[in-house]
């Protein structure tokens, strides 16, 4: 894990924050931009610096809200993340416990623009304490899963989406195998507009996640 830097905005000198994240958090993040969802960060078990997965899942602030209230002793624990929101953009969360002692709200001021930085591409933030305490936090609507990580569950994402362990792919011009991802584009144009309402170059501008959407509910991914 880096140690990482705040910035000082009255123009002194940077301070380290003192906060470790884990490198796949942002590596993690980007897969959560490309399907749609969510994904929450907190402090590791007995640590007051490191900084790892806690939670991710499919769906938008209402299944958020469940797994953040999944998660145990939510009233002492300090949350960010960010949420791919229905008007296609991404935003910043967190989430103070209502008995988060002043040392530890302190802490976490310090350290929260450096995780926020590590959940690139949002746009504003968004207090789930409004949300935590409504109605709708007690739906009993099933909560999509993957939720609350497990140990072990968040230790296999760290394995698979550490930089070091995120392949590259490179386009192979001898291949003549079709694409699993893209087996849309080998639709006749007016299959292609009768399956999605739309056409391909159309199709083609839509975010990666809304893209994923339509083709698992067309059965093509």
């Amino acid at each position: 894990m880096a140690t990482f830097m705040t910035g000082d905005t009255s123009g002194g000198q940077a301070k380290s924050s003192g906060v470790s994240i884990d490198a796949s958090i942002a590596t993690f993040w980007l897969h959560t931009r490309n399907t749609g969802g969510f994904m929450l960060v907190g402090y590791l078990k007995d640590s007051k610096t490191e900084v790892g997965l806690v939670a991710a899942g499919e769906g938008g602030i209402d299944e958020l809200v469940k797994a953040a209230r999944a998660l145990p002793n939510l009233r002492s624990t300090v949350l960010w993340g960010g949420l791919a929101t229905s008007s296609n953009s991404f935003k910043h969360v967190f989430h103070i416990g209502e008995d988060v002692g002043g040392l530890a709200k302190g802490r976490a001021s310090l350290h929260k623009n450096a995780v926020l930085n590590a959940i690139e591409g949002c746009v504003g933030e968004m207090d789930l304490s409004e949300a935590l305490s409504s109605d709708r936090a007690h739906s009993s609507t099933p909560i999509p899963t993957p939720v609350v990580l497990t140990e072990a569950e968040r230790l296999e994402i760290v394995e698979k989406f550490s930089p070091k362990n995120t392949p590259v792919h490179t386009p192979s011009s001898t291949s003549s195998a079709p694409n699993a991802s893209a087996r849309e584009l080998q639709l006749s144009d007016e299959d292609f507009l009768t399956t999605f309402g739309t056409e391909k170059d159309k199709f083609a501008k839509l975010p990666k996640w809304k893209q994923v959407a339509a083709k698992k509910k067309a059965g093509l991914f």
